[in-house]
């Protein structure tokens, strides 16, 4: 099995763009690695980075779709595996829990990230 990355998709552009400022999706990766050819794990796990021009930035929810095509993926339709919006903030080897995956077969995978939110600094004080 095959499986590869493809542009990592921001959820809410217009809202993510410009209160979040560039925020996405980056060094997507399945099983540790990038664009892997044939791993034999079943539920192969899923990781990716977040990205920002501002700090503090953190996600919240996301959403990660499997399509046999890239035509599938890009049309929103996957047809092997939508976990919708999911409320996590998990980004390193999130499991597949989709349909069978064939050997010798190649998928094509995006994460969303669905919600994020801006972690106000914090600091501490300490007289003696």
């Amino acid at each position: 099995m095959v499986i590869r990355t493809t542009t990592a998709l921001i959820g809410v552009l217009m809202v993510a763009s410009s209160v979040y400022g560039a925020t996405k999706a980056v060094g997507l990766r399945t099983e540790y690695l990038t664009d892997p050819l044939g791993i034999d794990e079943r539920h192969p796990g899923f990781s990716w980075r977040i990205e920002s021009d501002r700090r503090g930035v953190l996600q919240t929810a996301y959403q990660i779709q499997v399509a046999t095509s890239e035509k599938l993926l890009a049309s929103g339709k996957p047809d092997m595996w939508d976990t919708g919006k999911k409320p996590s903030d998990a980004c390193v080897q999130v499991r597949y829990a989709g349909k069978g995956l064939a050997s010798r077969a190649a998928y094509f995978w995006r994460v969303r990230l669905a919600s994020l939110k801006i972690r106000k600094p914090t600091t501490t004080l300490r007289r003696g």
